[in-house]
């Protein structure tokens, strides 16, 4: 019975309130949570330019080092004819400095 009693009192005067409580935090809660989506739908495209530079600098890098590699190809082969042809000079010298050294140690 005090249960009862104590209902009655309460209920009329609770009920307005929770209303006006839910009157205020309910478009509150809309608000924030408008905030948020539009943050994560910035985020989102952040990250998908972030994503496409990242591809762009990659195929450049590889590209990059392709062409570093070609060059580097290229330049060996020219260096090694260069090297060759000095190298062949550098033992017809020897040949002809130890040619006439050896015989006049003996």
């Amino acid at each position: 019975m005090a249960l009862a009693a104590l209902v009655v009192l309460v209920v009329p005067t609770a009920v307005p309130v929770v209303l006006e409580a839910l009157t205020v935090a309910v478009p509150v809660a809309l608000v924030v949570l408008t905030a948020v989506l539009e943050a994560m739908a910035a985020l989102t495209a952040v990250v998908l330019v972030v994503t496409v530079v990242l591809a762009v600098l990659t195929a450049a890098a590889l590209v990059a080092l392709v062409a570093l590699t070609e060059a580097l190809a290229a330049g060996k082969s020219l260096t090694d004819r260069k090297s060759s042809s000095a190298d062949d000079r550098t033992l017809k010298l020897l040949e002809r400095v130890t040619g006439a050294l050896i015989p006049r140690w003996i």
